[in-house]
């Protein structure tokens, strides 16, 4: 809805960790550029679902829906999966072959069917081979890095989300391994011109802040988990 010539009605739609993450910094800084904000956060389906049914206007969130031509997509940024395992490990795993080293008995902990993540981190554990063996589901990003923490499994996970859980950080490792070709991408999403010009300010804004913010905190504990997040240009 247009208020005046300058100023619209805005509803924007966040994925779960875009909304830990990011909004609040993100939302403070487009306030004074609108009339009346409600802000949204959800996992990237249900985040989709509402733009599509006209319920959000803008969006971010990892799923781009190329099939649909009413939908307008800018990439925001690229993060890659990481493998996540107890510090015990630390500098044992180089490749995709060396996680023979994590014992059978030490399970894979990942997203319970609910997230989106699941569906991704699947597809990196067939890429690792691991599909056997125990898998713990949990709900959260805190409680998936706090069973690795306490040494009670391994995981793997983007940047984002670990920073979400960096209350649980404290004694794990994270494994840079060459072969992993895993990554995930957020878009920003929208259907009405009449939003391009604010979606040019939340693009900006919301890579200020990762790049500034996020990457900047990231770094503080490790520099592979600050290059494992890669801003992508406005095209």
């Amino acid at each position: 809805q247009i208020v005046n010539s300058h100023r619209l009605d805005l509803r924007i739609g966040f994925s779960d960790s875009i909304s830990g993450c990011i909004s609040p910094y993100l939302l403070a800084r487009i306030l004074p550029r609108v009339n009346a904000l409600s802000a949204y956060g959800q996992n990237t389906p249900k985040t989709l679902e509402k733009l599509l049914s006209g319920k959000l206007d803008i969006a971010i969130c990892t799923k781009n829906p190329i099939e649909n031509p009413d939908i307008i997509s800018y990439s925001l940024f690229t993060e890659n999966f990481i493998v996540v395992t107890p510090k015990e490990y630390a500098n044992r795993i180089h490749s995709i072959h060396d996680l023979a080293v994590l014992p059978k008995s030490l399970p894979v902990v990942r997203f319970n069917d609910d997230s989106f993540d699941s569906i991704q981190i699947e597809r990196v554990l067939r890429q690792c081979n691991i599909m056997d063996g125990r898998i713990i589901a949990a709900d959260n990003n805190a409680s998936v890095l706090g069973i690795v923490n306490q040494g009670k499994g391994w995981t793997v996970m983007t940047p984002l989300s670990i920073w979400m859980a960096h209350d649980h950080m404290d004694n794990v490792a994270f494994q840079e391994i060459d072969t992993l070709k895993a990554c995930r991408t957020f878009y920003i999403l929208y259907k009405n011109p009449i939003y391009a010009n604010l979606v040019n300010l939340i693009f900006r804004e919301s890579q200020d802040i990762i790049k500034n913010i996020i990457i900047q905190k990231l770094s503080e504990k490790s520099s592979f988990l600050s290059r494992s997040l890669m801003l992508n240009n406005l095209a």
